[in-house]
């Protein structure tokens, strides 16, 4: 265990260093409803087909079951990238036989994790994209906003 976590640790800084030069692509703007996003980026994680082969083939000889669950790589992409996911905080929003969407929300920001089977139909799931969008706090940025709701003067 961990050796896993120390070749993910330094496949998260290689891969982290290379799209800090090629893989990122940043904009804002608002999303369809309205929420003003302060930065939208997409991170291209440019898998190893030799990696996902042997890692198929662990699949296949019993080992690491979860790999075939879209949601559970998108959750194990993020963590292993540091970013503190719940589980329960994932969402499939679409699959098909080669491509899932899987969606996670939080209040300043949401994540889709973009996955493909890169090594035959019915294989594993390799996460492939993740866009990452941050948005304004809602109360920050308003300023009609105001914690004392209490606006009249009151003269005795």
């Amino acid at each position: 265990m961990k050796n896993l976590i120390c070749f993910m640790s330094a496949a998260f800084l290689f891969l982290s260093a290379c799209n800090r030069i090629t893989g990122e692509n940043e904009t804002a703007g608002a999303d369809q409803d309205g929420h003003q996003k302060t930065e939208a980026r997409m991170v291209m994680l440019h898998p190893s087909i030799e990696e996902e082969t042997r890692l198929q083939q662990a699949v296949d000889n019993g080992g690491q079951a979860w790999r075939l669950n879209s949601v559970d790589v998108a959750h194990a992409s993020l963590i292993s990238r540091g970013v503190n996911v719940r589980i329960e905080d994932c969402r499939l929003l679409k699959e098909d036989e080669g491509h899932a969407v899987v969606r996670i929300q939080s209040e300043d920001k949401d994540m889709n994790v973009y996955a493909e089977r890169l090594v035959r139909p019915g294989g594993i799931w390799m996460a492939t994209q993740i866009e990452i969008n941050k948005y304004k706090d809602p109360h920050a940025a308003d300023p009609s906003y105001d914690a004392d709701h209490n606006h009249e003067q009151h003269h005795h």
